[in-house]
Formats: structure tokens, C-alpha cells, sequence
């Protein structure tokens, strides 16, 4: 999985975890972090991990380079019977492993977030369950440049569960944690906020949505706004049924009051935001993942909000190699310097023989969120020709528009014309087949909304072209 990514001028930085295979031993825990350069192409690969010493794969949620250029990591160790501890390990800029430093307080068992302070400093903040207890909490560790322990703090005392989320660090030194947590007098859970001092003691925790039952996949996350307030996204659920849910974002002035709140998308949906970050000029970008009732299936969803909670655009993708169900998860989101938009994914493909089995991807967006460009508020598909024969090298397949309200523009070579031509379900089932395909258009107005399959085979059967349609009437 694409858990955890760092954007910058000269390239980008991906942790990924994954389940290693030792032929004479079996499985085990592990991850890897991979270089690559502005064009998304591999420059170094790091694994770490073995059947002694496994490291979780979903603890990879902290990365960032540091300002001496090295790497910093934060990730989770089994310990066996006696549980995990959160890991922090030190990469020179090819990848080598510099040092290791643990920490455990008898029950950290994930690390969510990671930042390196002015003077070099260490800021992690991880979740803890205490031992004998039904509980989780938010556990804060600070640390010298070098990953020396300075202090851990836990933060129990008024939620039975808090988790995830994510660490801020102030303009004025201070810090702010978003997460999601359950009061120990309530059986809901709710969103939350606290402020810190830069040592860790809690200035103000406030609660958002105590009234409702909240979504417990949401992070919540938090952040500050050139004014000085501060934004936090936010899913709570509706009746209907596990996952309906209605996403929101909120602002809070500096003593943590609600200035106000403001639905995304509510009802009948199902939907998650995975991270949030701010633009040069303090717009809001989140990403996560969203069910769209149109074709009654996951898709990948970007938006854009103004300071002010204003919507500016959104954006929705589907993988044109997606497993069913699954598409693109976006894990990370980082805004680089240009202003494209990076995005570490999690993907599940349809070929793949495990459906258990995905694989981490980087996207990268324009600054308006569009793969291709003028994009709209449509579906935009990830594609790319998959090539049976060299021949794709040199002759172009099209089909447009894509969404389409079913009437299909089909640009084929000449010499291609030989061929047949399917249309498929996701299911594999066959919907529409043609041999010696020569028309430009093809009308599927009579199919129902949802994902189908364009497939091209030369005359001797091969599968030369496969491209996803979504119709959207």
C-alpha cells in the first residue's frame, strides 16, 4: 500500500507496506521506500523488514525529508506476545538505513504522524491502547535530532477512544491534534480537537458533532489557515446503515470555538476523507473516496474549498485496470511547489490473481485537479493502451466523450478495422460484439448507467486494446 508521501522539487518519496514472502519460512510483516524523480520513474528502492524483525506494513504513516536532505520515517515493530512499538528510523538520500530508535510505553501500537521542528527535534505523534483496558488514546513523542527520547505523553482522561487523525505544528510554536474519539460518557463517537503547548501540556479540547454518531474511518485531521484559524474535515453517519455518512468541514477560531460548519456532500452516501492540505494561497484540497450512486461504485474523489467553506471544484477517477469495488484509495496527498497535486494510492487490480493483493501508485494532477486537461466535475479515467503488439506503438485508438451519455466516437486505424469488437460488464459478462468493427459510432444508450469494458481483438484473437467507459445518462 502507497501509505505515506513527500513531494519536492527534484522528485517524490512513497513508503509502502507490504506482506513479504520467505519461500522457507512464509509470511511476514515489512515495507519499502522508493526515490523517484519528477516523472514518477525509480530512482532507489530500500526494503526493510525480515521473519526476526517485522515491521508493520499499515504503521507507515509519517515520511518527510528533513532539512539536512536526509529521510525520516516513522513505522510499527512486532514484538510478539508482548505487542508492537512505534519505530523511527533516520534514511541518507540513497535510501541507507542511518539508525533505528523504538519507543513503548507497554501499549503503542500505531504511528500516525511525524514533523521536525525549527531546531531539529522530533514530533511524533502515534495511538496507544492501555494494557487491561478497552481504551485508545493519542500519544505524543518528542525526541532529540538523533531520536533520543525527550518526553512521551498519553492523553486519556476524557475519551474512551481516540485515534488516528493528525499532528499540526503551529506558527506560534504550538500544536494541534485532529482525531476521532468516543467520550467515555456517550456510546457515540465524535470529532475532535486539541491544543497543545510546544511541550505537549493541553491548552483547550473541543468536540465537533457530539450529537451525532460519527464515521470511526474518518482521521479528522486539522489545519491551520493564513488567518489563523483552523480547518478541520469531519464524517458523521447518517441512519441509513454502516458508511452513509455526511462529510463537512469546520472552522475554529484559536480558543477552539466553531465559527462554522459546512456539509460537503450528506444523505444517502458513502464516503471518506483520507487527508487534507493547504495551498499557496490557503485553499482547502482534500481527497479520500467516494460512492457514486451513478454507477453504484467506489471512485477515487478530489475537491477544492476556498478558506471561507466555499466549493471551487471537485473531481472524481476510476483506474482503468480497477478491481471491482476497489479502484484507487488515496492514501497521502501532498501539494508541490508548482501547485500539481501528488497523490500516494493504494490500488486493486482486476487482473490480479489475489483480490487481497494491490499495489501502491503515484497520480499527479494539475493545480485544478484534472488528469487530463479541461477536465470536469465527470469521471476521469486513468487510462493507458494495454499492448498485445507493436503495432499500438504506432496506431492510435480513441474513444470519446468518456463519460458519455451513450452515444461513443470510436477512431480506429484502418488496418485494425479486421478485428472484433466487445462490450463487456465488470462482471465479464458480454453485452455487445461486433466482428470487423468500421462504424464511428456506437450507441449504447440502452445500457444502464455503470462501468462496462470496450475490447478490441485483432483478427487472430489477441487483445490489442482495452479501455473502461462509464456511461452517465
Amino acid at each position: 500500500r502507497g501509505w505515506s508521501l513527500d513531494a519536492f522539487e527534484d522528485g517524490f518519496i512513497m513508503a509502502t507496506g507490504s506482506i513479504c514472502n520467505d519461500s522457507a519460512e512464509g509470511f511476514y510483516s515489512c515495507f519499502s521506500v522508493i526515490r523517484m524523480d519528477i516523472n514518477g520513474e525509480e530512482v532507489w528502492k530500500s526494503h526493510f523488514g525480515s521473519l526476526e524483525d517485522e515491521l508493520r506494513n499499515g504503521g507507515l504513516n509519517g515520511l518527510r525529508r528533513l532539512a539536512d536532505g536526509n529521510f525520516i520515517i516513522i513505522g510499527d515493530r512486532y514484538l510478539g506476545d508482548d505487542g508492537w512499538e512505534v519505530i523511527l528510523m533516520k534514511l541518507n538520500d540513497q535510501g541507507e538505513l542511518l539508525w533505528t530508535q523504538s519507543y513503548d510505553s507497554d501499549h503503542l501500537n500505531w504511528a500516525r504522524d511525524i514533523w521536525e521542528l525549527p531546531t531539529g527535534e522530533l514530533i511524533i505523534k502515534a495511538d496507544g491502547s492501555p494494557t487491561g483496558t478497552p481504551y485508545s488514546e493519542n500519544v505524543l513523542i518528542k525526541t532529540d535530532a538523533e531520536g533520543n527520547l525527550i518526553w512521551l505523553k498519553e492523553f486519556q482522561d476524557t475519551f474512551a477512544l481516540s485515534q488516528k487523525g493528525n499532528l499540526e505544528i503551529l506558527s506560534t510554536g504550538e500544536l494541534l491534534m485532529g482525531y476521532y474519539a468516543q467520550p467515555v460518557t456517550a456510546s457515540n463517537e465524535t470529532m475532535a480537537v486539541t491544543k497543545l503547548t510546544s511541550e505537549g501540556e493541553e491548552i483547550w479540547t473541543t468536540r465537533i458533532y457530539d450529537q451525532y454518531p460519527t464515521n470511526p474511518h474518518a482521521p479528522s485531521q486539522v489545519k491551520e489557515l493564513a488567518n489563523g484559524n483552523y480547518v478541520v474535515n469531519t464524517s458523521r453517519s447518517y441512519t441509513e446503515g454502516p458508511g452513509f455518512a455526511a462529510l463537512g468541514l469546520v472552522l475554529l477560531d484559536t480558543a477552539g470555538n466553531v465559527l462554522e460548519e459546512k456539509l460537503v456532500h450528506s444523505g444517502n452516501i458513502k464516503a471518506n476523507i483520507t487527508d487534507m492540505e493547504l495551498t499557496a494561497e490557503g485553499d482547502i484540497i482534500f481527497v479520500g473516496k467516494f460512492y457514486k450512486l451513478e454507477i453504484d461504485d467506489w471512485i477515487s474523489w478530489v475537491a477544492k474549498y476556498s478558506p471561507d467553506l466555499e466549493k471551487i471544484w471537485e473531481r472524481f477517477f476510476i483506474d482503468e485496470h480497477y478491481y471491482i469495488g476497489q479502484s484507487y484509495w488515496i492514501e497521502d496527498l501532498e501539494i508541490m511547489s508548482d501547485g500539481k497535486l501528488a497523490l500516494g494510492m493504494t490500488t486493486e487490480s482486476e487482473d490480479s490473481p489475489n483480490p487481497n493483493q494491490s499495489t501502491p501508485a503515484l497520480l499527479v494532477l494539475d493545480s485544478e485537479g484534472c488528469y487530463v486537461e479541461g477536465c470536469t466535475e465527470d469521471i476521469q479515467i486513468i487510462t493507458d493502451i494495454i499492448s498485445a503488439t507493436a503495432l499500438l506503438e504506432e496506431e492510435k485508438i480513441s474513444i470519446s466523450p468518456n463519460p458519455s451519455r451513450g452515444i461513443i466516437q470510436i477512431e480506429i486505424p484502418e488496418k485494425l478495422k479486421t478485428g472484433k469488437l466487445s462490450i463487456m460488464d465488470l462482471s465479464g459478462r458480454l453485452i455487445f460484439q461486433v466482428e470487423k468493427w468500421n462504424n464511428p459510432n456506437l450507441d449504447l444508450s440502452h445500457l444502464n448507467n455503470g462501468i462496462y469494458f470496450l475490447v478490441l481483438e485483432d483478427k487472430g484473437g489477441q487483445q490489442i486494446f482495452r479501455e473502461k467507459l462509464v456511461l452517465m445518462k
